[in-house]
């Protein structure tokens, strides 16, 4: 028996992570690589995510083009500690882990 005629094709150097095959412009799990990061608050918005879907809450640190769309439980833990108008938690520090 040969060699499996598709690994004849099969380019080392190109191989990729699935992660770096669908970028996204927010993050993701991934993105973090296991680490924990403080990153300061630059802006809340409300995007529209999925065309379909109404609009959600999106947090965008300083320094990085990529929001993290917040969930529910992300949004009432910031709230918890920077109180519910998201114009205050501009310039505050934020834990990101995974």
């Amino acid at each position: 028996m040969g060699k499996h005629p598709f690994r004849q094709s099969i380019n080392r150097e190109k191989q990729m992570k699935i992660n770096e095959m669908f970028s996204s412009k927010y993050l993701k799990a991934a993105d973090l690589g296991g680490k924990q990061y403080t990153v300061v608050v630059d802006r809340v918005l409300m995007e529209k995510i999925v065309e379909e879907e109404p609009e959600k809450a999106c947090i965008y640190f300083s320094g990085s083009d990529k929001g993290m769309v917040l969930n529910k439980t992300n949004a009432l833990e910031l709230a918890s500690v920077y109180g519910e108008d998201t114009d205050l938690w501009v310039g505050k520090p934020v834990v990101l882990f995974t």
